[in-house]
């Protein structure tokens, strides 16, 4: 969710990649705050139906807000980053109408259809191809954008964004309301300790599993991917307290990171 993260992950890219990679996580920023910060569900609604259209304006050749005028303008090629964003307008939206994630498999799905097609479109950056295979990547996508349901959990809980199995909390006698006040604490935290090593567990086999030419290739999102198992040790060494406030690796650390990490 966080642009300082993507910034450090994009640092060591070539820079006509990295300026694209950072062009498409603007939008995605733009339209992932939406839920966040519109307080009535209903305008939020709206204003996620309003870049559905222009989804649809960008791929026409004919974008209308600044962000995508300027990728249309600079990059041209927008078919993909258009059915991407309109993938996650639509999975944002299901999500304020109140979509349900009863298991493990529904979150995996919600979070694939949602941010999947923004994962491909930064895969095809990378590699200069516009269907790409999903070796590695795609998984990876998915478990970032869960480390960061984590790691923004009261954000998410104040506006009534559930991105957590419900079979989940109801195996740790956890209700969602215990994480917003912090009551019952035992509970949550033993939900957050398996869901949050389950989160690491799956990004250090993806990120140690694949071979280093394919790191290289998609370097952005396997130092993002870095950046965001590490930030989720230091929630896990906070004692997981995310009724409290939210975790986050200073600059130093993410740029350390980046530079590890652009070796492959």
């Amino acid at each position: 969710m966080t642009g300082s993260d993507f910034y450090y992950a994009s640092l060591y890219e070539h820079a006509r990649a990295r300026e694209q990679h950072r062009a498409i996580n603007a939008l995605k920023v733009e339209l992932c705050a939406i839920p966040l910060t519109v307080s009535d569900t209903e305008v939020a609604r709206v204003k996620l139906a309003w870049w559905d259209t222009e989804a649809a304006d960008l791929i026409n050749g004919n974008p209308h807000h600044p962000l995508t005028q300027d990728y249309y303008a600079t990059y041209g090629n927008v078919a993909e980053v258009g059915r991407a964003l309109a993938a996650l307008s639509n999975g944002l939206d299901k999500e304020l109408g109140g979509r349900q994630l009863a298991t493990r498999d529904d979150q995996w799905a919600w979070f694939d259809n949602t941010f999947g097609p923004l994962y491909a479109v930064h895969a095809s950056v990378s590699t200069q191809i516009i269907e790409v295979a999903p070796d590695g990547w795609q998984a990876l996508g998915r478990w970032i954008e869960i480390g960061y349901s984590l790691l923004y959990l009261k954000p998410l809980m104040l506006r009534n964004l559930k991105r957590l199995p419900a079979a989940d909390l109801a195996a740790s006698s956890c209700h969602w309301t215990d994480i917003e006040s912090g009551n019952n604490r035992t509970a949550v935290v033993q939900l957050l300790q398996r869901e949050v090593q389950i989160t690491r567990d799956n990004i250090a086999d993806i990120l140690g599993r694949a071979p280093r030419h394919l790191r290289r290739i998609h370097r952005s999102l396997f130092t993002l991917g870095r950046i965001v198992e590490r930030t989720l040790i230091e929630m896990q060494n906070d004692g997981y307290r995310a009724w409290r406030h939210r975790v986050e690796l200073t600059p130093l650390r993410k740029l350390w990171i980046a530079w590890r990490m652009r070796r492959g």
